[in-house]
């Protein structure tokens, strides 16, 4: 009988740690459990930010036609792609707490590459409307620059469009209106 009491001390001690281990499990368990949670909504909150802002990278750029329309609009886009930047930290984030979850990496690793395909996207398309804001500017200068001329000329051909002169006058607005050709 003292053997039956030793064994059901035994057991009961066992099941006793075995209960506790059963209980330190389910903690562990929903410690992962959270994790995987806090993980998949973010990288949910991340690739619906990302495919936003694919959809509005990938969206037609409108042809703006005043200097002042292409440089709201280069703003526009540097603004989004200093956003896109500052992602870095929630995909770093992200990657940081896929760490010591199973199964993560490739998703880890998609995120990524999708990520950087956003940036090059973004820089393509605000080289692109660097240049039409540059190259209108350069318009601009040049068209201001014939319009000067232009008045410069009509006046000159005003002066010399006077009809009574004298030989030497003819003869230095003759010189005058060749200097212009030039």
């Amino acid at each position: 009988m003292a053997r039956i009491n030793t064994d059901i001390k035994v057991i009961t001690s066992d099941f006793g740690v075995y209960i506790e281990e059963i209980r330190q499990g389910k903690l562990v368990l929903e410690l992962c459990l959270g994790r995987w949670e806090d993980f998949d909504s973010l990288k949910e909150d991340f690739s619906s930010w990302m495919k936003a802002t694919q959809q509005f990278l990938k969206g037609e750029l409108s042809v703006e036609t005043s200097l002042q329309e292409k440089r709201d609009q280069l703003l526009k886009y540097q603004t989004k792609h200093e956003e896109i930047l500052k992602k870095q930290g929630d995909l770093d984030n992200i990657s940081g707490k896929a760490q010591g979850l199973l199964q993560t990496s490739h998703t880890i690793t998609q995120l990524t590459t999708n990520y950087q395909a956003l940036i090059s996207m973004s820089k393509e398309i605000l080289r692109k409307l660097e240049s039409y804001y540059g190259d209108h500017d350069k318009y601009d200068m040049h068209q201001k620059e014939f319009i000067t001329w232009s008045e410069t000329t009509k006046l000159n051909l005003l002066t010399l469009q006077d009809g009574v002169a004298s030989k030497d006058d003819v003869g230095t607005k003759l010189a005058k209106l060749q200097a212009m050709q030039s």
